[in-house]
Parts: C-alpha cells; sequence; structure tokens
C-alpha cells in the first residue's frame, strides 16, 4: 500500500499487482497452479557505461530541461512528493 500511497506505482498495475498475489494465495492454499508475475517487454536496456563512481567524487546534475528529455512520455505527469 505503501507505494501506491507515495505515488510510486499507478492504480491499475497496482490492483492487477494485488489481484495475482491474491489468486496466487488462493492457488496455493488449493494445490493448484499459479500463475507466474510477467515483466513489461518495452523497457529498453540501459547500454551505457558504468560511471565507476567512488564517494566523494563531485558530480554536476544537469538542468531539469535536460532530464526531462531523456524521460519517456506518459499518459499522467508524475505527483510531486514533497518531503
Amino acid at each position: 500500500m505503501r507505494e501506491f500511497w507515495s505515488g510510486n506505482v499507478r492504480f491499475t498495475p497496482f490492483v492487477k499487482a494485488v489481484g495475482l498475489a491474491l489468486f496466487n494465495e488462493l492457488q496455493k492454499k488449493a494445490q493448484g497452479a499459479t500463475a507466474s508475475h510477467r515483466e513489461t517487454t518495452d523497457r529498453k536496456l540501459d547500454e551505457s557505461p558504468p560511471l565507476d563512481l567512488q564517494p566523494g567524487d563531485i558530480v554536476r546534475v544537469k538542468p531539469k530541461q535536460e532530464i526531462e528529455k531523456t524521460l519517456k512520455k506518459s499518459k499522467k505527469p508524475w505527483p510531486v512528493v514533497r518531503c
């Protein structure tokens, strides 16, 4: 629930995950076959070389506009979480 309430997971994937978990629990108790978790296949692997950063290294964070250019467009904007 924490991931959903914090905005890390959208409603539909959350409901699907909970439903799958409940189904699998019922199947285990009934000694039936369980459904496996399926990863989405539209994710591209990050093929960038490792940065080999060490504690204490100085890094430069790119401006928000440059970071946004690298993000995949989604249907809903990410929620603003203030700490």
